[in-house]
């Protein structure tokens, strides 16, 4: 007999986030970023009544026995990289779990990032992974597993299909999930550090091209653009004695970036050495884009190699009269910046580039002094 698949949930044994994310190596065979999101939505499903509730009704949306099954739960427990044992020896691994109380509700979602959803052939017949995971559940002991069960999947575009099957639920989408994690950041704030980070893990490595509008032509004369006045800013914030790392593209060319070493007086104050000047070119939509803003340059300060606003706090009121401010990017990281919209570049010859990138020194060279950063 096959053990028994659900679990009675543990309210006081909850997931640990840092050693469930270190169980999760990359290997041939295995996606690690299906597993690392994966074991992220356990954690907030785990530490969120609300929250699991609100998942799961993504998957069972107009199915009224799972819902009011999932609604009568009061304790909800989610485990990852469950074994459902085939007839025989062979065994599938459903990538993420809820269960409800007293068997009350019992929930497998299938996890895709990268991947296609697996297709298994079986006596001469083809099933979607989910719609496997299903057939193979529905033959476990009915009294030994929860009255009600359902397989989802989790896709960029939703599952192709299902075969019907009673145990089968909906196929959700990235975009639904995002939806939930931003409604969950207002619902429990004490989660808003994951949720936020979550949100835009999935902007940045689920839809990275989602947001943009620009045709792959216009993306490569935007950054053709971008790089030479870059350079030329590069060369000009050098002048100063500053040391600039090589010219970085990054992600099929959704921004390029170029950063700068500026050391600062001898003997600072506060012991800062040299201040980090980020430079990046980076069109509408693109995650490391202001929201609502056109193509941009932005030009971020900090002490560190990543900048960071509270690096620059202290000087943000001297700092602001140069057109410096406090951003958030679309992928949610903070920054102390100078943003340009980079239509101020269109149709410039290489001499006026010059100008503009020596402008932009200038400027950036005048607030660091009035600072007293250099």
């Amino acid at each position: 007999m096959r053990p028994s698949l659900y679990k009675e949930p543990d309210s006081a044994s909850r997931a640990n986030l840092f050693d469930n994310l270190k169980k999760q190596p990359r290997t041939i065979s295995v996606h690690p970023k299906e597993n690392q999101f994966t074991e992220v939505l356990a954690w907030l499903l785990d530490n969120s009544l609300e929250g699991a509730r609100g998942f799961a009704a993504l998957f069972i949306e107009g199915d009224v026995e799972a819902i009011t099954a999932l609604n009568s739960c009061d304790v909800l427990s989610s485990r990852t990289q469950l074994k459902l044992r085939r007839k025989g020896s062979s065994r599938l691994f459903p990538d993420l779990s809820i269960e409800g109380e007293h068997k009350k509700f019992h929930l497998l979602v299938e996890v895709k990032v990268e991947s296609e959803e697996s297709v298994y052939e079986t006596e001469g017949d083809s099933r979607l992974q989910a719609d496997e995971y299903a057939s193979v559940w529905n033959e476990y002991t009915p009294t030994r597993e929860a009255v009600v069960r359902r397989v989802g999947t989790l896709t960029k575009e939703g599952s192709s299909g299902s075969d019907g099957s009673v145990l089968r639920a909906a196929n959700v989408t990235w975009h639904q999930v995002k939806a939930w994690a931003d409604d969950l950041t207002n619902v429990e704030p004490e989660l808003a550090l994951v949720t936020r980070n979550l949100s835009a893990a999935i902007t940045k490595i689920v839809y990275p091209q989602s947001l943009l509008t620009a045709t792959p032509e216009e993306l490569e004369a935007l950054i053709g653009r971008g790089a030479q006045f870059l350079n030329a800013l590069a060369d000009k914030l050098c002048a100063l004695g500053g040391k600039q790392r090589r010219m970085s593209t990054k992600d099929n060319k959704m921004f390029i970036s170029r950063h700068v070493w500026v050391p600062t007086k001898k003997n600072h104050p506060d012991g800062i050495k040299r201040v980090l000047v980020h430079c990046t070119v980076t069109p509408k939509g693109s995650y490391r884009n202001v929201p609502g803003q056109d193509d941009v340059f932005i030009l971020a300060l900090g002490t560190t190699n990543n900048p960071r606003p509270k690096e620059m706090l202290d000087y943000l009121e001297t700092l602001d009269d140069f057109g410096f401010m406090e951003i958030e990017t679309i992928d949610g990281y903070d920054y102390i910046a100078l943003v340009q919209p980079l239509a101020e570049l269109d149709g410039l010859s290489t001499d006026m580039i010059e100008i503009h990138a020596s402008a932009t020194a200038k400027r950036v060279k005048e607030a660091l002094v009035a600072a007293c950063l250099i």
